[in-house]
């Protein structure tokens, strides 16, 4: 690694440290009581979950509140809160069945709202609560960081201690259509929180001008990471293997590593088929899909930011003075692989998904400050999305 990619890595992601996040994608219970089940609700179901709870609990306020409460008895399979409570009896090991037996099994629950870089702070659960915590995902992905505490006088303060202490800590994902159990000893000796953006290991950790440009090109080819071979495309870095949307996160951060400039618009502008290949590469013989297409992206947005913006997306988004709607606008307009734009029934349909995950993910970076301060931050939508 030269001396300028060097610095150009640190700035994206500090040094390295023993407490970096330990991510993982498949989970194999490293905590007692832990239990997930994948894909429980479908795409569909956690939009029609999703519609319900925030039409019920957090319509009727005239200040931004992200979180509702239901006490009573969840025992109705007609309401949504009672259907949910039913599907906990049919996941075979979600719950134990000292839990299970009980003839209510829920009386409660709190619903979390949270916009993208929010989540919930570091806490035990409250002791004097029964066993048996069940937690469903219906919205986006989050990142759930789980951190052994031993001493029962201690979980009192546990969110105090925090920044004083460093304790070994698992991390989980969770999407959409996810649903978690935690009993016994996750129940009454674990912290947890929902990490935000800039937690994850692959997500550049410091909030700048370089992360800006890792943000635009990682998101530029945020597109189809799945094929119909058997093997899927993979890419292994320290030690870890990552499928999906965070290959690419990986094989940027793996470049970088290695001294390749590869967010730097004036180098992935010209670059050859072939250095960009090996850039993407995956760890056999199966090449990031639509590779072609990616190295057309490549080109197109690098040229018009070498044109017209000094080879740095963050001059762009210096012309949009904080407002994401000029910033989608502005981007759709510059470049045309971001304007996914339709015709349905001769009426044009836009659905400018990786504009707006691009606005999302500078706000969530900068946790809405600075470079990433949007005053009109709510008026991004829902983004579409497959599955």
């Amino acid at each position: 690694m030269d001396s300028n990619s060097d610095i150009l890595y640190h700035e994206l992601f500090g040094e390295a440290s023993d407490d970096d996040l330990e991510f993982l994608d498949d989970f194999e219970e490293p905590i007692p009581g832990l239990v997930i089940y994948r894909n429980v609700q479908s795409i569909e179901q956690c939009s029609q979950y999703f519609s319900w709870l925030t039409s019920e609990y957090f319509s009727n306020t005239s200040k931004k509140v992200n979180q509702g409460m239901h006490f009573g008895a969840l025992t109705d399979p007609n309401t949504p809160l009672g259907r949910l409570s039913q599907i906990c009896t049919t996941l075979s090991g979600l719950l134990p069945a000292s839990v299970l037996s009980r003839s209510v099994l829920f009386d409660q629950a709190i619903i979390n709202l949270y916009d993208r870089g929010e989540g919930i702070g570091d806490h035990v659960d409250l002791l004097r609560f029964e066993d048996g915590v069940v937690g469903f995902s219906f919205g986006g992905s989050a990142i759930m960081r789980m951190r052994r505490v031993d001493d029962m006088q201690r979980a009192a303060t546990y969110a105090r201690e925090l920044e004083s202490e460093d304790p070994e800590e698992v991390t989980v994902r969770l999407d959409a259509g996810d649903v978690y159990a935690m009993s016994g000893e996750a129940r009454y000796h674990v912290g947890y929180s929902t990490a935000d953006w800039k937690k994850h290991t692959l997500t550049p950790s410091i909030a700048n001008s370089q992360a800006i440009e890792w943000i635009f090109l990682v998101d530029a080819l945020n597109f189809s990471f799945w094929s119909d071979q058997p093997r899927q495309y993979s890419v292994t870095l320290d030690g870890k293997t990552y499928h999906g949307y965070w290959t690419l996160c990986a094989a940027v951060n793996r470049a970088l590593a290695a001294g390749i400039p590869i967010t730097d618009a004036a180098y992935y502008a010209k670059a050859s088929d072939e250095e960009l290949a090996d850039v993407f590469r995956g760890d056999s013989v199966e090449s990031i899909p639509l590779l072609g297409e990616r190295i057309g992206v490549l080109r197109e947005v690098g040229r018009v930011l070498v044109d017209k913006y000094q080879g740095r997306f963050s001059n762009l988004l210096a012309c949009c003075e904080g407002s994401a709607q000029r910033l989608v606008n502005l981007v759709v307009t510059e470049f045309m692989c971001f304007r996914d734009e339709h015709q349905f029934h001769g009426r044009p349909v836009a659905m400018y998904k990786r504009a707006q995950i691009l606005v999302a993910d500078i706000w969530a970076c900068f946790e809405g400050k600075g470079l990433g301060r949007f005053v009109d931050i709510d008026s991004i939508t829902m983004f579409a999305d497959y599955r």
